[in-house]
């Protein structure tokens, strides 16, 4: 019940958004339901298709992928889309609604597939969403260790910098 109050507010803002424009996504599906992927957008974002056949943006709750643009981008879009793609995925219940964007824990079977990503060297661990996820923080040091994924280059920028400016081309 406790986790109903985190969802609450962020229900209520996408409503909100909802009622004013008239291009805004469906609201949020109920909270720990099981979505299907529709498509995979880029490595960290999905669209998922809920009972009602409504569609809804989510974005994966501690992890930030590479951008399309950037290297790796299109690598991190396909590990995602072959772990998830077309499946059957539940979303958390502490979602939370950013610009039309419910970001949320995606879970394929028992397993968080941020876990999954950053373990595959997909992903860099996003502390800005998941602060306290330090499991994340400790496969993304194995990552780098391993030199799986994005960490087989030596100094890869990560997508905050690259969309700042700082790594682009």
């Amino acid at each position: 019940m406790h986790r109903l109050r985190y969802l609450l507010p962020g229900a209520i803002a996408l409503l909100a958004a909802c009622a004013t424009s008239p291009e805004a996504p469906a609201p949020a599906p109920p909270a720990n339901l099981q979505v299907g992927v529709s498509r995979v957008v880029e490595g960290d974002t999905l669209v998922v298709v809920d009972s009602d056949n409504q569609r809804h943006l989510v974005r994966l709750r501690g992890v930030d992928a590479p951008q399309p643009s950037q290297p790796f981008g299109e690598g991190a879009r396909r590990c995602l889309e072959e772990l998830v793609g077309g499946r059957s995925v539940r979303l958390s219940a502490d979602m939370r609604s950013r610009e039309q964007t419910l970001v949320s824990e995606v879970y394929l079977a028992s397993r968080p597939v941020s876990q999954l990503l950053i373990q595959r060297g997909c992903a860099w661990w996003d502390t800005r969403s998941a602060p306290y996820d330090l499991e994340l923080g400790r496969l993304e040091s194995a990552a780098r260790r391993a030199r799986r994924g994005l960490w087989v280059d030596t100094n890869p920028v990560p997508p905050w910098e690259w969309q700042a400016g700082s790594g682009r081309p």
